[in-house]
């Protein structure tokens, strides 16, 4: 009944198991879960870079993915915790690849584009959210480690819906001012619960035709195991050497973390530099819920949507920037 198949995926190299799984009303039986360790053993033994769990409904159609991490106790304690299993689980399968996961866009984003410097260099990915507003991450123009600029300010640019290295004409603008929280870097540390920038553009860019701006969106608890996709102008050796396409990853999100000195967001995305300032997207409803922040070897970091972004959107950007940031 399981069966192994190779195939190629957008040029990863992946794995994909297939099984019957009983319905999960009182969760699945030894039997189960221990042929789906087998074999998740043995993707495991060719290094992947992540690992999924994908059940499909049979009433609505609908697949959906949660990650296990090789924790199948975990998996069966989900399984457990879920009414809904009652009536559909009937498909698993496991997926694991170690490209970099990055893919070229196809077609460009007009919300998101180049945030320049001086003469045009790029700093890094920014997206707009509000006709005249665009979202980065603060450590994109000041150092996290000293708190100094990385740029005159008054240099800043954003150039939106960039491909093969060329904006709209209609869609690009210099800064009127920029906003970098005073707690992103306070008393000698970094913060990066504030790691985010808000640009003020001269002009409203997003007026223009085919144009427009993202909905940004506080996540909750819920938003774990949903789908996302990290958008930026990341580095790819091969792919996009020069930055001049917009590259895009999807994951899930994996944890929302919450504290004094951290509100981030972590998906099983793969980023790379220049990606930072990027969306990340709940491809629930095309909302964004954090701004690409960091990665490592195992995951992508996005700085988490809070209230203080929200201001800029609802009231004038110089009353914005007077108020506390709680």
């Amino acid at each position: 009944m399981n069966t192994f198949v190779k195939k190629l995926v957008s040029g990863i190299a992946a794995l994909t198991m297939c099984l019957s799984v009983a319905p999960m009303g009182a969760s699945a039986d030894a039997t189960d879960i221990e042929a789906i360790q087998e074999e998740f053993n043995e993707v495991e033994s060719s290094n992947p870079d992540y690992m999924e769990f994908t059940y499909y409904d049979l009433e609505d159609g609908t697949t959906s993915s949660v990650l296990v991490d090789n924790n199948m106790e975990g998996l069966q304690e989900y399984f457990d915790a879920q009414e809904q299993f009652d009536e559909f689980i009937s498909v698993c399968s496991i997926t694991s690849g170690n490209s970099s996961g990055l893919s070229i866009m196809t077609e460009t984003d007009n919300k998101i584009g180049w945030l320049t410097v001086n003469d045009g260099a790029i700093s890094a990915t920014g997206f707009l959210i509000a006709n005249d507003l665009v979202l980065t991450a603060a450590h994109c123009l000041m150092s996290g480690d000293t708190g100094e600029l990385r740029v005159d300010l008054s240099t800043v640019g954003f150039s939106a819906g960039v491909y093969e290295g060329a904006a709209l004409s209609s869609a690009k603008s210099i800064a009127d001012g920029v906003f970098i929280p005073s707690k992103f870097f306070e008393n000698g540390e970094s913060n990066y619960k504030y790691d985010y920038a808000v640009v003020k553009l001269n002009k409203e860019i997003g007026k223009a035709p085919s144009i427009g701006y993202y909905e940004i969106g506080i996540p909750t608890s819920g938003v774990v195991g949903h789908s996302v996709t990290t958008k930026g102008y990341g580095y790819d050796a091969t792919l996009n050497p020069n930055y001049l396409y917009p590259m895009y990853s999807t994951g899930v999100v994996t944890s929302i973390t919450a504290g004094e000195n951290e509100d981030r967001v972590s998906t099983t995305c793969t980023t790379s530099s220049g990606m930072s300032g990027g969306p990340v997207i709940d491809n629930t409803n095309d909302t964004v819920i954090a701004i690409h922040s960091s990665h490592d070897s195992n995951y992508s970091y996005g700085t988490k949507i809070i209230g203080s972004i929200y201001r800029f959107t609802i009231v004038d950007f110089d009353t914005a920037v007077g108020m506390p940031l709680t």
